[in-house]
C-alpha cells in the first residue's frame, strides 16, 4: 500500500481502513517499519485524509 502511494504520508487510521487492519495493529506495524531508516520516514500530514498527524512514507531511494 506505502509502496503504491507514490510517496504520500499516510497515516495509522487511513493505512489500517484501507488494509482492513485494527488502528492498533497498524500502529504496532508502522513502528516497526520505521525503524527501517533506509526506506520509511516519518512525515505529519496525511496524504489521504488530510489531518495532521504522525504519518508513514516510503521512500524508493536513499
Amino acid at each position: 500500500m506505502l509502496k503504491e502511494a507514490g510517496g504520500d504520508a499516510l497515516c495509522a487510521a487511513c493505512l489500517a481502513l484501507a488494509c482492513e487492519a485494527t488502528l492498533t495493529a497498524m500502529r504496532e506495524r508502522i513502528e516497526t517499519l520505521l525503524l527501517d531508516h533506509e526506506h520509511f520516514r516519518c512525515g505529519v500530514i496525511c496524504g489521504s485524509c488530510g489531518r495532521t498527524v504522525v504519518t508513514i512514507v516510503y521512500r524508493n531511494s536513499p
